[in-house]
């Protein structure tokens, strides 16, 4: 999954601001995603 993300650097030919509006967002999804997985556990 480390692949897919523009983990390497910002600098790269062909990066754009945009992909790194993309990986904030994605990196913003996948913490909520986090959060109700736990708030989820705990109500069990």
């Amino acid at each position: 999954m480390s692949d897919v993300l523009p983990f390497a650097s910002p600098h790269d030919p062909g990066f754009s601001p945009m992909s790194d509006v993309v990986f904030v967002l994605v990196t913003i999804a996948v913490f909520a995603v986090l959060a109700l997985v736990v708030k989820g556990v705990e109500k069990l």
